[in-house]
């Protein structure tokens, strides 16, 4: 059996709407503080956003083929948890520890001029550092929201990896992360939006469903 196109862009939607329900959820798990949970949801979260991107592509693929996918196939891509954190990344942060060399690149593009061999150089690290965050990040995602839910062991061996341990630092920059992605996507999913980027075959077919939830607005973890 064949899914067509109309259900596959209502099944983004949804996992769009799902991805705000949770991250709300999270902030107030973090308020709670209940960071390990917070973050096991923030995560779970992620993986909805990067379900809707995956759902919306094959959406259109299917609008500009007339090839329409299998239930099956759409089921086996909904259960890969870490493609589903890679197609959720949207934007990178990162935060050098202490003195590093991405730091010294940073402060080299804000000393010197574009034009100038220290500012390229500085920018060839900063490139290079980015590109090794994209690759690494969708595991570590899913990575954390297994550490977030299950007491394991170790790789030393000697000791446990706790969730009861998760620091509120880390847990408030999972949670900020996840919903920067989530405002920047749903901004993008307005009918406007979608207009002014000439996306006019996907604007009228959101406005042609006029059960469409609303999105909830983002909010931020604060302490």
């Amino acid at each position: 059996m064949d899914v067509s196109t109309v259900v596959l862009l209502k099944g983004a939607w949804y996992a769009l709407e799902q991805c705000g329900i949770l991250l709300r959820d999270a902030r107030v798990l973090f308020h709670a503080k209940a960071y390990a949970s917070a973050v096991a949801l923030a995560m779970v979260g992620r993986e909805e956003l990067g379900k809707f991107r995956m759902l919306l592509e094959e959406s259109s693929k299917a609008e500009a083929t007339g090839n329409l996918p299998t239930v099956e196939a759409i089921q086996t891509a909904c259960e890969d948890h870490v493609d589903k954190q890679r197609r959720a990344m949207l934007s990178l942060t990162f935060t050098p520890q202490g003195p590093s060399e991405f730091g010294k690149a940073i402060e080299a593009t804000i000393r010197h001029k574009p034009h100038d061999p220290e500012y390229q150089e500085a920018e060839k690290v900063i490139q290079a550092a980015l590109k090794s965050l994209a690759k690494r990040a969708p595991d570590e995602r899913h990575a954390a929201r297994i550490q977030a839910l299950y007491v394991d062991l170790q790789d030393s061996g000697s000791d446990w990896s706790r969730p009861s341990e998760m620091p509120p630092d880390k847990c408030k920059k999972f949670l900020n992360d996840a919903a920067n992605d989530y405002t920047g996507q749903r901004k993008r999913m307005s009918l406007e939006s979608l207009r002014a980027l000439g996306d006019m075959k996907l604007a009228d077919a959101l406005e042609a469903w006029p059960q469409r939830p609303e999105l909830l607005e983002p909010a931020w973890a604060e302490f």
